[in-house]
């Protein structure tokens, strides 16, 4: 178990360093900008977190046990970054894109990666909540108000592209929580049940 630990903490930290160095580094400068001459801290901070939510997954996916506290940790950091990314990144700007494909536009000319984190940071809201046609009308209402909120409010562009990629990125959340667990039976734990069950 040891040395699994330690497999998976050194692929999780070599892996995310490189991932974030070669697709989101330059992007992270934009949306979380350094507040001197040395941007060190933001980025090895990034890359920690980054490394320790991967080492969370890839042990759950060996034990097949998931964290309730990390669970819990996950989500709060990841609604404390969506809320940022949403109301308070571009506070200022103001505009509108009607064009429900913009964002295969955007995909085209460039800028795939902005248009793969629309989708990704949505996904965990999928893991969150099951398909249905409520739980999907209740996420694209949001999603819709936050975009009328950004042009209203001067937070950010209505884009109705964005609209589509953050709500497929939702179904792309459920998708992969519905198959994971159908194919994978997860035990959900906690960390001071599990140390009451290894002392007995």
């Amino acid at each position: 178990m040891l040395f699994l630990n330690i497999s998976l903490l050194c692929f999780s930290l070599l892996f995310s360093r490189w991932f974030y160095m070669k697709y989101l580094y330059f992007y992270s400068l934009s949306i979380f900008p350094p507040s001197g001459d040395v941007d060190f801290w933001i980025p090895l901070t990034q890359i920690i977190i980054i490394t320790f939510f991967l080492y969370i997954f890839l042990l759950s996916f060996f034990t097949k046990k998931i964290y309730k506290e990390i669970i819990i940790v996950f989500y709060i950091l990841y609604f404390m970054l969506l809320i940022y990314l949403l109301l308070f990144k571009n506070i200022g700007i103001r505009g509108f894109e009607l064009n429900p494909l913009s964002f295969i536009t955007d995909f085209i000319d460039g800028d795939a990666v902005i248009v793969l984190l629309n989708i990704v940071m949505f996904i965990p809201l999928g893991w969150l909540l099951s398909f249905n046609k409520k739980n999907l009308g209740i996420v694209v209402l949001g999603i819709f108000l936050i975009e009328v909120a950004q042009y209203v409010f001067y937070l950010g562009i209505f884009d109705v592209g964005d609209i589509i990629a953050n709500t497929a990125g939702f179904i792309v959340g459920t998708i992969v929580k519905e198959y994971l667990f159908n194919k994978i039976s997860f035990k959900i734990v906690s960390f001071n049940l599990n140390r009451k069950n290894t002392r007995s």
